[in-house]
């Protein structure tokens, strides 16, 4: 495998290890694990209606493409580590904060219950009623370690 890069990614985004996929709730959720740990990536609503099909090609798509939500390999570790405690929560782009921001909203109740942001490649903290997590250093998240959490 060559070198795997997205737009605007970091220099050191890694090599491509695997990718997978996964639609709780009708939603999407994309794991990306390179060499420096997993991203998460959430769009802000489902990338397609439920029982609609799937698109082809480019010019059957017509809707407003919306920023994801980015979980960067620690701020990803952080999300696990909070639904461990709390159950599944939602990622959602807090753009009120950062672009690179995140707030986690509750099933339950569409609250927010945490937020997140990073200081760097390898520095985050999640913020929740209960306190602050840090973490220093990238991880891999795997689906596994989120499907006991899916709704």
């Amino acid at each position: 495998m060559g070198r795997w890069r997205w737009p605007r990614s970091p220099p050191n985004a890694g090599r491509l290890r695997y990718a997978q996929v996964a639609h709780p709730a009708d939603g999407d959720l994309i794991l990306v694990t390179a060499t420096t740990g997993t991203r998460v990536f959430v769009p802000p609503t489902p990338s397609r209606a439920a029982g609609a099909s799937a698109h082809r090609r480019c010019d059957e798509v017509d809707d407003v493409a919306q920023p994801f939500a980015v979980l960067t390999p620690p701020l990803a570790a952080l999300w696990v580590l909070h639904m461990r405690a709390t159950g599944w929560t939602w990622p959602i782009r807090d753009t009120s904060s950062g672009s690179d921001a995140v707030m986690f909203l509750s099933v339950r109740d569409s609250r927010i219950v945490a937020r997140g942001r990073c200081f760097g490649p390898t520095l985050c903290e999640l913020r929740t009623g209960a306190g602050t997590l840090t973490r220093s250093r990238a991880s891999t998240t795997d689906l596994a370690d989120i499907r006991p959490h899916l709704p």
